[in-house]
């Protein structure tokens, strides 16, 4: 979780510009947080997601460690399963879209976070047992491959060749 002081100011340094620059920068910073909310709304509306369902926040760090970086903040308001399964390719519909509007910028390097409300209803409060994981460890685990060589390795037995 990055604390509130990493938030950009307007007033502030952006994108390595130096403050005189301030006014410039703020715009750009502010288009950019522009087109992400653009990039949201277009891939709920052309999926179909309820708009109440998820949430999209933008947080522009300028700080000493970094500067000009866009953290993409996914807020899960309703709990989905449906959504959960299908976060990964929303999270690609957006960089399609950004791509789209934006081709000049590298939008590859925006930082994306996923989060949970509290009150989104999971249905699942408490972690499994450790059994479980190992159940799905072992279920995820494909089968040994045969080797179509292995009759081969494996020493003839005398009966079985009397019997051709």
């Amino acid at each position: 979780m990055v604390d509130k002081s990493n938030q950009v100011n307007v007033n502030r340094q952006v994108d390595g510009q130096s403050p005189s620059f301030s006014a410039t920068s703020a715009s750009g910073a502010q288009t950019r947080s522009q087109m992400v909310y653009l990039a949201f709304k277009d891939t709920v509306k052309l999926h179909g997601v309820p708009s109440d369902w998820i949430e999209c926040k933008v947080r522009l760090i300028d700080c000493e460690a970094q500067t000009g970086v866009v953290q993409v903040v996914l807020s899960i308001r309703r709990w989905s399963g449906h959504l959960l399964r299908y976060s990964m390719a929303f999270q690609r519909q957006m960089l399609l879209f950004l791509n789209r509007y934006e081709p000049a910028v590298d939008h590859a390097k925006y930082e994306w976070f996923w989060r949970y409300a509290q009150d989104c209803d999971c249905p699942f409060p408490n972690m499994p047992p450790p059994q479980e994981w190992q159940q799905k460890l072992q279920a995820k685990t494909p089968p040994k491959s045969v080797d179509i060589f292995e009759r081969r390795k494996t020493p003839r037995i005398a009966g079985a060749t009397a019997m051709r």
